[in-house]
């Protein structure tokens, strides 16, 4: 049972053989997987993995999934993180989810506690997608998690005149 034919890409750096053979394990059940060891992101990232899905971030991707399988890559992600100590740049996760809307999502707190909770939380963007998707049009969706808030924040570039002189993310 691979999805019916829907192909997955997993990139990551700095990876251990156990955590993307964890992960190929928990993917490859419903997807067709293209994987690729990747260069070196930036100077200051550790170990970085980025898993693109052939599928709307959606209920109906988490009801096709399995609670438990999401829930078993959310600890996968916690234990990578707890491997790596706080540091920043330590890990960074990134998922793509395809379609309409396009919406992804980056996972780099530092902090560990604050990596658990943006990890634990991303279910809950679901609530507040379709208000995202009114405003945004057709462009994708990037979310990164506010410490501060201790919420998920979609990204709003910086450089449109509306958003000039006030925080660049909108919190959620």
């Amino acid at each position: 049972m691979n999805g019916g034919g829907l192909e997955a890409r997993v990139e990551f750096y700095g990876m251990s053989p156990w955590e993307v053979e964890v992960v190929h394990g928990y993917l490859g059940a419903m997807f067709a997987l293209d994987e690729a060891e990747v260069g070196k992101p930036a100077d200051d990232i550790v170990s970085y993995m980025r898993i693109e899905f052939p599928v709307v971030f959606s209920d109906a991707f988490f009801g096709w999934f399995g609670a438990k399988r999401w829930d078993r890559i959310k600890m996968l992600f916690k234990e990578m993180k707890r491997r790596r100590g706080g540091r920043p740049g330590s890990l960074v996760i990134r998922l793509d989810f395809v379609g309409a809307p396009a919406v992804s999502f980056v996972i780099d707190s530092n902090g560990r506690a604050g990596f658990d909770n943006s990890v634990e939380k991303l279910d809950y963007v679901l609530e507040v997608l379709e208000q995202h998707l009114e405003a945004r049009a057709e462009r994708p969706l990037v979310y990164r998690f506010n410490g501060s808030t201790r919420r998920w924040a979609l990204d709003v570039p910086a450089h449109r005149p509306a958003d000039r002189g006030t925080d660049s993310r909108k919190t959620i």
